[in-house]
């Protein structure tokens, strides 16, 4: 998160940690219906998340 926030500055950080947090809990909403867990038991690791919601960001800002 530091780095992507280095390399894109605070508005390309905020956007995403935004995107990453969305996406893991979109995810977290879909395996929980899929395999019939509850929402608060279900554990899922942030970091792809985060390198996801980097590369959308670091498109969203340097692409646009």
């Amino acid at each position: 998160m530091a780095g992507c926030g280095f390399v894109m500055g605070i508005w390309g950080g905020i956007l995403q940690n935004i995107l990453s947090l969305i996406f893991a809990l979109l995810s977290g909403v879909v395996l929980s219906k899929v395999k019939k867990v509850k929402f608060r038991k279900l554990r899922i690791p942030l970091a792809p998340y985060f390198c996801a919601g980097g590369i959308l960001a670091y498109w969203a800002v340097y692409a646009a």
